[in-house]
C-alpha cells in the first residue's frame, strides 16, 4: 500500500514522526492540527500486523508512506490468530 501526501515533511522531522505525540510545527497546508498519536498507532498497527513501513519525503513536494504487510495468517502465533478471529466475528 502507498499514500502519497502533497505537503512534504522537513528531513529533520522524519527520525521522529512514528513518535507518539510528535507534531510538525507550522505547516502551511495543514487548517487544523491533530494529537500526534496517528502515524504512531498505525506504525504499531502494521508491525502487529508482521508488516512494516517506510516513509520518504521531499519539503513542499511530497511525502511517500510505504506499508507492507504478509499475506495469509502463518506470520501470526496461534494466540494473536485466535484473538483477531474472535474481534471479527
Amino acid at each position: 500500500m502507498i499514500v502519497l501526501d502533497t505537503v512534504g515533511i522537513p528531513e529533520l522531522a522524519l527520525p521522529n514522526i512514528f513518535h507518539r505525540f510528535y507534531r510538525i510545527e507550522s505547516q502551511r497546508s495543514r487548517s487544523h492540527e491533530g494529537t500526534g498519536i496517528g502515524l504512531t498507532l498505525a506504525k504499531e498497527f502494521i508491525i502487529c500486523h508482521g508488516g512494516n513501513i517506510t516513509i520518504t519525503s521531499v519539503i513542499n513536494k511530497e511525502t511517500t508512506f510505504k506499508c507492507w504487510f504478509p499475506i495469509g495468517y502463518e506470520h501470526l502465533t496461534k494466540n494473536k490468530y485466535i484473538l483477531i478471529t474472535l474481534k471479527v466475528q
